[in-house]
């Protein structure tokens, strides 16, 4: 895992060294003119098969702990690899988008219990189509 950041803003981001989750990496990013922070992270979720349940639900509780470090200081933005199936929304106001699949499997379940127990929703990286796949 790696951000990758123009060389001219190496002085401002700040890489975080102390984390949690131990698969992930954090960075610090001034708000402008220094009125809050923004804190990138990136990580990554090892698939159900290598983990069992209690496995996942630890892994996400560190990442749990991570994220909410970072809130009390500021804005937060995780992105990275969830190796989830998360299907598509069933009802509103749910923590994912309406133009996911259908699949859904353990990772994929502990994956919107961590969104919604922590007030974050996923750009699920589906877009509408004119014309169905």
């Amino acid at each position: 895992m790696e951000f990758q950041v123009k060389e001219y803003l190496c002085d401002i981001v700040e890489g975080i060294k102390h984390t949690k989750f131990d698969e992930s990496i954090w960075i610090k990013v001034p708000g402008e003119r220094g009125s809050k922070y923004y804190f990138l992270g990136n990580i990554y979720m090892p698939p159900e098969s290598k983990n069992t349940i209690n496995d996942i639900q630890r892994k996400f509780g560190e990442a749990a702990v991570d994220l909410h470090t970072y809130k009390r200081q500021g804005g937060v933005v995780l992105v990275g690899e969830f190796t989830s199936r998360i299907g598509k929304i069933c009802k509103l106001n749910e923590n994912i988008g309406q133009y996911g699949e259908v699949t859904n499997i353990m990772n994929g379940e502990e994956t919107l219990n961590f969104l919604k127990h922590n007030e974050m929703k996923t750009l699920n990286d589906r877009v509408k189509k004119a014309e169905p796949e």
